[in-house]
């Protein structure tokens, strides 16, 4: 996408709330323009227009579109999210995206597996699940699970035991294998250690990784964001061939 094609609104905060530990969820509405249509791996930048410190934008999942308004869930973890976090109602934010490429969709089982705040990038697969389909859902403690209903049957683990099974999710893949292993796509979001486990227990040609690279633009001018894939002279940009890279294309791991 070429900069000038880019879509900048300057939005404003419609609701912000804590959902779990460290984890909020944010709505955002535009007074002046429609927000785009968006689908399953697209992402925004946001950022404060009247702060210079943080000084770039950070990229951050649209989890779903509701009444002209896009939801995103963030975790706190550095000064940008403190910031964000100690925003209120009405706080004014810009806004550059739908940015990245959408997820592929191949037809069939789904198989979700999400790690942590990884959860917010795979949800708008999520509410389109059915009882079939699988989720695969791992946090460090229970107070950390973000408490959504979805249609497809989920399956817990957690570090610490405190909910589901104790462990880490790749450990969970291994025990279940017999429910996923005839699933059509997986698709995996979470830490960098969990998705690197993962992919080593998963059918790579099946499996679609979304990768939450540091970016500093979005659109491919920063270099920020490279990924290593295979029968490439060049990494990949996240940003513009991504977010989403597909298992037997990646070299990172």
């Amino acid at each position: 996408m070429k900069p000038s094609e880019l879509k900048k609104f300057e939005v404003r905060i419609a609701q912000i709330a804590p959902l779990a530990s460290q984890q909020w969820s944010l709505w955002v509405h535009c007074e002046d323009h429609q927000l785009p249509d968006f689908q399953a791996g697209q992402f925004c930048m946001l950022h404060f227009p009247a702060w210079m410190d943080p000084v770039l934008p950070r990229p951050y999942a649209i989890v779903e579109k509701k009444d002209q308004m896009y939801r995103f869930i963030f975790r706190v973890e550095g000064k940008f999210t403190k910031l964000l976090a100690s925003q209120s109602k009405g706080a004014r934010l810009e806004m550059l995206g739908p940015l990245g490429l959408p997820a592929p969709r191949p037809s069939g089982k789904k198989v979700i597996v999400a790690g942590g705040v990884g959860l917010s990038s795979l949800m708008s697969l999520l509410q389109e699940t059915e009882a079939s389909d699988l989720l695969f859902y791992g946090v460090r403690k229970d107070l950390e699970r973000i408490r959504m209903e979805f249609p497809a049957k989920t399956l817990l683990a957690s570090d610490d035991g405190s909910c589901g099974f104790q462990g880490r999710l790749h450990e969970l893949l291994k025990a279940k294998q017999d429910l996923w292993q005839d699933a059509a796509a997986f698709y995996i979001c979470g830490p960098d250690p969990m998705m690197k486990a993962c992919f080593h227990v998963l059918p790579k040609e099946r499996s679609y990784f979304f990768l939450e690279e540091s970016m500093g633009c979005g659109f491919g001018i920063c270099m920020g964001c490279v990924v290593q894939t295979k029968n490439e002279d060049f990494p990949k940009k996240s940003c513009v061939s991504g977010p989403v890279f597909r298992g037997d294309d990646l070299a990172l791991w």
